[in-house]
């Protein structure tokens, strides 16, 4: 059940990316409905954690204690050794050359941005940045 569930999952975020011709900004897009999901841009588009000023949020990416926050835990981009934190990798959105930084998908499933310290990257909002963007929100 829960392969099949990862298969349908990244099977529509395929579809999403292919149709996605730019990622708009994220603090510019209007309509944005929470909460923010974060997906890494591997194979498996592996679940990063939600984005929410929240830091008591169980999947939050500010959760220390939390799967997602954690700086030991593998899925999460807190962890500065893993794949998905690593300055090196990649998948984290700490690599400032990576053009594979994690997607932001809104509650609609949409892709409102990416995750990216990269400059380069349309729609990239930086993991320096994202904890006031999102407070500002509201989210």
């Amino acid at each position: 059940m829960l392969k099949k569930r990862r298969v349908i999952l990244s099977a529509i975020l395929s579809a999403i990316l292919i149709l996605a011709l730019a990622v708009p900004a994220l603090a510019d897009t209007p309509g944005i409905r929470g909460p923010l999901m974060l997906f890494a841009d591997d194979a498996n588009y592996t679940y990063l954690g939600q984005l929410t000023a929240n830091k008591y949020t169980v999947d939050s990416v500010f959760n220390e204690y939390g799967l997602h926050g954690s700086k030991y835990s593998v899925n999460s981009i807190m962890n500065e050794y893993g794949l998905y934190g690593g300055k090196y990798s990649a998948y984290s959105p700490f690599n400032e050359y990576s053009t594979l930084a994690p997607i932001i998908v809104d509650a609609d499933g949409d892709i409102v941005g990416r995750l990216s310290a990269n400059k380069a990257v349309v729609g990239a909002v930086s993991p320096y940045d994202i904890f006031t963007v999102l407070t500002n929100m509201g989210l």
